[in-house]
């Protein structure tokens, strides 16, 4: 036997884990143990990126298949003219074959200096030599080509420090052997791949998938060569072919729907196309009664883009019952009931988070926003406070949004002045911002000091142009057009409804403001009628709208045909309004259909006091009909004259 050469690991007071190499004796079998497979190269949609490598299977060698013979010679290149005396045995052609002894002394050598090699590149790395570690561990991986667990291992750390070079050299001596395995020779077109040696890479994946049809590496290599050279088409024929394969790994069809998912993301139009495969893919790994908790949570995230929430949830039920003290599960299924409307369910998660965790801020935010969104603004005040007092760690977004949604709430339990001091508040924590001023200007609004309204919409105007433009939206200009009208600032308030309307022509609600402030005033009568019709014809159900018409109809002096379209917009009216029969009882009035228009304006004082509808109650009041004199007492008639008779 040959001398061990002696490669000196100094200063390793520790035992260490290495490769799996079985060491042969001198009269050992020579049969191959099967060594672990190698990794399985997750390749991501960025195909630059440095590889994922999955730990290995431990699967058995395949059958022997020779690369295709149209390959180049850099697909799969020879082993170095400086390869091991055993690999090729040089001699006179008389000289006699080489026995087994002296083939399995050669093998034992390789594989200890192999490991000699590794362990030395282990005590460099833990030296902090990485540049020494790393040629040690390639040529650890020159030395033992037939160990593909060490192969695999070198190759990871090579493709770690995109040594794409080295390691193509370490796979490419290591799949020039007749049984190499598929997955080495997927690994090598992986390389090629990051190499930018994409014929390569092809030629490589195919002799992989040709070798081993029912290992994904192969196709997984071949798919992300063809995206990076933009061939979406084949691609997805690549997925599709793995797709039609059923091997019994219940990792397999997970996989293929990954791959499916991975295309979506880059081709969300084809939605309707996939999303049928991917859940034939999924069907088929829960056939396989997967039970794996990681691979349960695999599947639950591939259901997620395809707007499966529904059977996500199930999964990450499943899980939450396991595992009931893992919080990720928990706020995966809150996130998953949240994006399918399901607010009740979302709840009950959160709320669970709380018992387990009061201080959670981010739970509390959100309940806080469900709480809003259901006009439950008394709770909606109490968690976002709790969010604002407990102040996360680290610094979110919604710690300040807290703020603005607390200050929010107040505002719209009619309770204005506590939202602005929350405002104030936040003036001095935060930047100035746009969302600042639009909520001080909505807190102004409701305590009708519209001048100070105005100066917060038009300082979040100023924000947002040098900012943010994008802001600056129709809403936006509607709000600024109605605070400036309140305000009594008619021309600046037509400007802004206009640029509303510039912005979004169809907006009804802008269209009927504008009409109807023009109606009021008495100005642009025509044009008002014509933005207010256009509303109606928008939305044609909407009272207020149709009081607009009927008055701007009034305005016009069309009485008759205003008088039809107002008890249309009564009728349609969910609650009675002072204003629709106040407007009611002027178009009577001016019918002289003064009994109706009394009604009318009493209707509209029940409703809600006020001082000119009173004013015209009274003007219209009946006046009293004069009562004729009573005729005069005609004189009492004479009396009778005595008849005298003549005396006789």
């Amino acid at each position: 036997m040959k001398a061990i050469p002696k490669l000196v690991v100094a200063g390793l007071g520790i035992v260490m884990a290495l490769p799996v190499m079985g060491v042969m004796g001198a009269d050992a079998p020579t049969a191959k143990t099967n060594p672990p497979a190698p990794a399985v190269i997750k390749g991501s949609t960025n195909p630059s990126a440095p590889a994922v490598i999955k730990a290995p299977t431990n699967a058995p060698a395949s059958t022997v298949t020779k690369p295709p013979t149209n390959a180049p010679a850099s697909a799969v290149t020879k082993a170095p003219t400086n390869a091991p005396a055993a690999a090729v045995v040089k001699g006179a052609t008389n000289a006699p074959p080489p026995s087994a002894k002296s083939i399995k002394d050669a093998q034992f050598d390789r594989r200890v200096e192999a490991l000699a090699r590794f362990a030395n590149g282990v005590s460099l790395e833990l030296k902090d030599e990485p540049d020494k570690a790393t040629q040690q561990f390639f040529l650890a991986a020159m030395a033992d080509p037939a160990n593909e667990s060490l192969v695999v291992d070198v190759a990871g750390r090579l493709l770690r420090r995109k040594e794409f070079k080295k390691t193509i050299e370490v796979l490419a001596r290591a799949t020039d052997r007749p049984d190499a395995s598929g997955d080495l020779l997927a690994l090598l077109g992986f390389t090629y791949l990051q190499d930018g040696r994409t014929k390569d890479a092809i030629i490589a994946s195919r002799a992989a998938i040709q070798k081993q049809p029912d290992k994904l590496m192969g196709y997984q290599t071949l798919f992300q060569v063809h995206l990076r050279l933009e061939q979406p088409k084949e691609a997805l024929s690549v997925v599709d072919e793995a797709a039609k394969r059923r091997p019994g790994a219940v990792t397999y069809p997970i996989d293929v729907a990954e791959m499916y998912v991975s295309y979506l993301r880059l081709m969300p139009r084809e939605m309707g196309d996939l999303k049928p495969r991917i859940m034939v893919q999924l069907d088929r790994a829960m056939e396989l009664k997967v039970r794996e908790p990681i691979l349960l949570e695999r599947m639950a995230e591939l259901y997620r883009p395809i707007g499966e929430f529904a059977r996500a949830a199930e999964l990450y039920l499943q899980l939450q019952k396991r595992f009931p003290s893992q919080p990720l599960f928990r706020e995966r299924l809150t996130d998953l009931y949240l994006r399918s409307g399901d607010r009740k369910n979302a709840a009950e998660q959160l709320q669970a988070i709380i018992r387990e965790n009061p201080t959670n801020p981010q739970a509390n935010y959100i309940l806080g926003l469900i709480a809003y969104e259901e006009k439950e603004f008394k709770e909606a005040v109490g968690y976002f406070e709790k969010v604002v007092l407990l102040k996360p760690d680290v610094e979110v977004a919604y710690y300040e949004q807290a703020h603005y949604d607390l200050a929010g709430a107040h505002i719209s339990l009619d309770h204005a002045k506590e939202g602005l001091a929350v405002l104030e508040k936040a003036r001095v924590k935060f930047k100035p911002n746009f969302v600042l001023e639009l909520f001080t200007a909505t807190a102004y609004n409701r305590l009708k000091d519209y001048a100070k309204a105005v100066r917060h919409l038009t300082a979040a105007e100023v924000w947002a142009r040098a900012n943010e433009p994008t802001r600056l939206t129709a809403g936006f200009y509607f709000q600024l057009g109605s605070t400036y009208e309140r305000n009594k600032e008619f021309e600046q308030s037509e400007k802004y409804f206009e640029q509303c309307l510039k912005l979004a022509p169809d907006f009804a609600d802008a269209l009927n403001y504008l009409g109807y402030m023009w109606a009021e005033r008495g100005v642009k009568l025509d044009k008002a009628r014509e933005m207010i019709e256009k509303a109606v014809k928008l939305e044609p159900e909407n009272a207020a709208f149709m009081d607009s018409l009927a008055w701007v109809l009034f305005k016009l002096g069309m009485t008759k045909e205003a008088l039809p379209v107002m008890l249309k917009a009564i009728k349609h009216n969910k609650e009675p309004d002072a204003t629709l029969f106040d407007h009611l009882g002027d178009i009577f009035a001016e019918m002289k259909q003064m009994d109706e228009a009394r009604d009318a304006w009493k209707k509209a004082l029940a409703l809600e006091p006020n001082p000119e509808i009173e004013k015209k109650l009274k003007g219209a009041a009946p006046k009293p009909v004069p009562q004729a004199a009573p005729p005069a007492t005609p004189p009492a008639p004479a009396p009778p004259t005595p008849k005298v008779t003549p005396a006789k």
